[in-house]
């Protein structure tokens, strides 16, 4: 309305009413929208003409043209041209199968993506007869092949899966996911033994574990510390201990380089390797001065 502030932010609606009958399932094409600013001393738009374009601008006549005797506008030619070979009875608006107002056998894809005509559905969908529509497997299904075309349950260990019923890309409440498979969550202490299918006993250093040897460690168990990939109970010598952010147990540091104790990162050594001085805490190799 004239009087209003224009500052703000505008919100534009456009609602698709068909002129014509045609398939409701097939969206209409927005070719070009104006938008006229009044209080401009020039037409502020020029519109974009296309081969095929039916938009028309809105034009504000002046009161001259007003009197004058109104024109004939001609219209711009509808699409004449061949239709897809899936596109059905109702004929087409372009070369297309994504232009098809009807579907020979199934109608593939949503209003929001864009629907296409297909002659069989994509893996992941089933053909629905009656509607002539590729609909989507419900979750914890899976579609199972091209020659079976329809949808199956997955494994009950399966959220979800792929082609085949224990082909997991998610697992159910209790399992995780190892591989494509899924399997027992086991608590601390063991691991799921894939041949066996049970969960075994960690290494007795082991907190948790990926198998059952002491360097399959993932965390300690109280008491231990982990050095390299192992739980040990003392550091070796050469290695210092300390804390390590976001794991529960100590870790085992190596000291700097010729250093076989020392008390923590850098200068700090207290013994040196064989062959070597210690001078302010750093270790330097031994050497003989001769005339």
């Amino acid at each position: 309305m004239r009087g209003e502030r224009a500052q703000g932010t505008w919100t534009l609606e456009i609602i698709d009413s068909p002129s014509k009958p045609r398939n409701p399932e097939v969206l209409g094409n927005l070719k070009e929208w104006t938008l006229i600013l009044y209080g401009t001393s020039q037409n502020p738009y020029q519109p974009y003409r296309t081969q095929h374009s039916r938009s028309r601008m809105l034009e504000i006549p002046t009161p001259e043209e007003l009197l004058e005797e109104p024109e004939l506008q001609e219209e711009e030619d509808e699409y004449n041209g061949p239709c897809h070979s899936e596109c059905g009875d109702q004929g087409c608006d372009g070369p297309d199968a994504d232009h098809c107002l009807n579907c020979v056998h199934f109608s593939s894809g949503s209003l929001r993506s864009g629907r296409t005509c297909v002659s069989h559905c994509p893996l992941g969908h089933y053909e629905d007869i009656v509607s002539r529509r590729c609909r989507r497997c419900y979750k914890g299904c899976y579609f199972a092949d091209e020659t079976q075309r329809q949808c199956l349950k997955c494994h009950d260990t399966c959220l979800r899966c792929l082609r085949y019923a224990d082909r997991c890309s998610a697992c159910s409440k209790g399992y995780s996911l190892a591989g494509m498979t899924c399997v027992p969550e086991c608590t601390n202490g063991t691991f799921f033994h894939l041949e066996e299918m049970t969960c075994s006993p960690c290494h007795s250093s082991c907190r948790t574990c990926t198998g059952p040897g002491k360097e399959e460690c993932i965390q300690c168990a109280e008491g231990y510390l982990q050095q390299e990939w192992r739980c040990v109970q003392t550091c070796s010598p050469g290695y210092y201990s300390g804390e390590a952010a976001g794991v529960p147990h100590k870790m085992c540091y190596r000291c700097e380089e010729n250093c076989l104790r020392c008390s923590g990162p850098g200068t700090t050594c207290t013994k040196c390797k064989e062959g070597y001085s210690l001078f302010s805490r750093t270790c330097i190799v031994n050497a003989s001065c001769s005339n």
